[in-house]
């Protein structure tokens, strides 16, 4: 089971630089939303966004798509605030990533070089 394919919502595209957080919320204390990591995964999250577009698809349903469709991951755990954003998640298994998608996708990650 993948827990927080999304990582508390930075893969979903929805995060651009300059964002701003809402008083109280963690994730901006976080190494994933701290630079140069932020702009690097929003670098990645804008890079997958043609695969999203080929299937008319949200950059998150890519994420997703693409967790299930690991070795060994039989489930993904995705987090959701409101009716809108389940409806959109579950609409990740409406495609399937191709094989040159995924492979695609993991050279992206395999590059994405982030500091702790």
């Amino acid at each position: 089971m993948a827990y927080s394919p999304l990582q508390r919502g930075i893969l979903t595209g929805k995060i651009v630089n300059g964002h701003r957080f809402n008083p109280g919320d963690t994730r901006p204390t976080t190494p994933y939303y701290k630079e140069p990591n932020l702009s690097r995964i929003i670098a990645f999250t804008e890079s997958i966004q043609p695969i999203a577009e080929a299937h008319d698809a949200t950059i998150g349903q890519v994420v997703i798509n693409w967790t299930i469709q690991q070795p060994c991951i039989t489930s993904a755990l995705v987090g959701a605030r409101n009716r809108i954003q389940v409806s959109d998640n579950v609409k990740a298994i409406d495609f399937m990533l191709t094989k040159k998608e995924i492979a695609e996708i993991n050279v992206k990650l395999e590059n994405l070089k982030l500091e702790n």
